[in-house]
C-alpha cells in the first residue's frame, strides 16, 4: 500500500470525534455515504446534530448526519465533496415536491 499522505479513520461517522482526531481539524472531507434511514428494533433511528449558536438538527437520513458531522470536524476553510441521497420521481413534480419536503429543506 502506498502512503499518499492522508488520514484515514474508521470511527463511527455520525458521531462527533473528540480528541486526538477532532484535533486533526480536516483540510477536506470526501464522503459517499449510505443513503436514506437506518432501522432499529422496527423503528427509523435519529440523529441530533449539535451546532453552536444554533438549534439542534434532528435528522432520520444517515447521509444527511455523516455529512453535516464531516463537515463540523472540517477546518473552516477546508474543501468538501459530499454524495448525497436524492429523491424519486415519475415526473417533474413528484422531483419538485420531494426536494421541497421539509427534511430536504431543513438540511
Amino acid at each position: 500500500m502506498v502512503d499518499q499522505g492522508f488520514k484515514v479513520t474508521t470511527r463511527d461517522a455520525t458521531k462527533l470525534q473528540r480528541g486526538a482526531v477532532a484535533a486533526l481539524e480536516a483540510d477536506a472531507v470526501i464522503a459517499n455515504p449510505p443513503f436514506g434511514a437506518v432501522r432499529e428494533g422496527g423503528k427509523s433511528k435519529s440523529w441530533t446534530i449539535e451546532e453552536y449558536g444554533q438549534p439542534d438538527f434532528h435528522t432520520t437520513a444517515i447521509d444527511h448526519a455523516i455529512a453535516l458531522r464531516a463537515l463540523q470536524q472540517m477546518k473552516d476553510d477546508g474543501r468538501a465533496v459530499l454524495l448525497l441521497g436524492g429523491v424519486k420521481g415519475e415526473t417533474q413534480d413528484d422531483l419538485r415536491k420531494g426536494y421541497r419536503a421539509q427534511s430536504k429543506r431543513e438540511f
